[in-house]
């Protein structure tokens, strides 16, 4: 089992953070901390399936990596949110997007990615989708010292995605 939380920082220190208390740093300055971005239309295999497999993707999802000392930001479609009113006690402590539209909940995850804070600063991202918009995003973060994992389906995941990631790991076959 690969473990995020298992990578190791060069030279970690610590920065004041604008709470009061210190936070520890790598090297180049990011936080040790990991973000993840979770599309869960596209780990479901669409929007119809997120009721019946939003549980399971995250039972699968915590035994690949640790959510501890994890922002951990989950995206649907305004469909699937509106289908599945138990979503918001699925996944203990995620911060919940929803989008409206084709795509819109791929462009939430890509703008909390590129303009939160939270995801620029920290370690580690992991991206737990196979969709190709993310590839630009994973490029970016990895240029400026981000460790890039992506987590996804097989059959699902973009070669550019692939391309731009520090390392990829699939969900287990049998959840479709």
């Amino acid at each position: 089992m690969h473990q995020i939380n298992q990578y190791s920082l060069n030279k970690t220190s610590s920065r004041q953070s604008s709470l009061g208390f210190l936070a520890p740093t790598n090297s180049i300055g990011l936080v040790d901390r990991s973000h993840i971005v979770v599309d869960l239309e596209n780990l479901c295999g669409g929007s119809d399936s997120v009721s019946k497999l939003a549980s399971k993707m995250y039972r699968d999802l915590s035994k690949i990596v640790s959510f501890e000392r994890m922002q951990v930001v989950v995206a649907v479609g305004i469909n699937a949110w509106m289908k599945t009113p138990e979503l918001g006690f699925l996944w203990p402590n995620a911060r919940y997007l929803v989008g409206r539209g084709i795509d819109g909940a791929d462009i939430r995850l890509v703008e909390d990615l590129i303009e939160e804070p939270q995801a620029l600063r920290s370690a580690r991202v992991v991206i737990a989708s196979g969709d190709g918009r993310f590839a630009n995003c994973a490029k970016i973060l990895t240029e400026r010292g981000v460790e890039v994992m992506v987590v996804a389906r097989h059959e699902s995941l973009s070669r550019r995605l692939s391309a731009a990631a520090s390392s990829v790991i699939f969900l287990p076959e049998e959840n479709f």
